[in-house]
């Protein structure tokens, strides 16, 4: 018998999941323009992202003060290479330190950024930016 405290934190988990669906389908393509598409992230994205969620279990990737404090699942969004996430009201902290620029999310350089893409993990969505060179890499 399921527990009742796993099914309200299931049906939390599906609402935070499904709203963070809608915000995507509204803004991922005024993000990426005619970018915008659905595939199969390759294999060094994989392991990036498999790192990044370990961070958010292990407590290394930085909440922001909503989603640190969550009583359940909520929608939140990040950038990758930022080890951050926040929650829809602090999408304006999600950004580098002291006007640095964005680290490429491949060879952790900060360089001019292209081929933006958005990842939906569940409740979790995370910009992913790559530079020029890594960008045009076919590996």
């Amino acid at each position: 018998m399921t527990h009742p405290s796993d099914i309200a934190f299931n049906d939390q988990a599906d609402a935070a999941e499904a709203d963070l669906s809608r915000i995507l389908a509204a803004t991922a393509p005024q993000l990426l323009g005619d970018q915008a598409q659905d595939e199969e992230p390759a294999p060094w994205l994989t392991a990036r992202l498999d790192q990044f969620m370990t961070g958010v279990e292990a407590g290394t990737v930085q909440l922001c003060e909503h989603l640190a404090h969550a009583t359940g699942p909520r929608p939140a969004f990040g950038v990758l290479g930022l080890n951050r996430l926040g929650c829809t009201q602090c999408l304006h902290a999600i950004r580098p330190e002291d006007g640095a620029d964005y680290p490429c999310d491949r060879c952790g350089q900060q360089a001019d950024l292209v081929a933006p893409g958005i990842v939906h993990l569940g409740t979790v969505a995370l910009l992913i930016l790559e530079c020029d060179p890594c960008a045009s890499r076919t590996e």
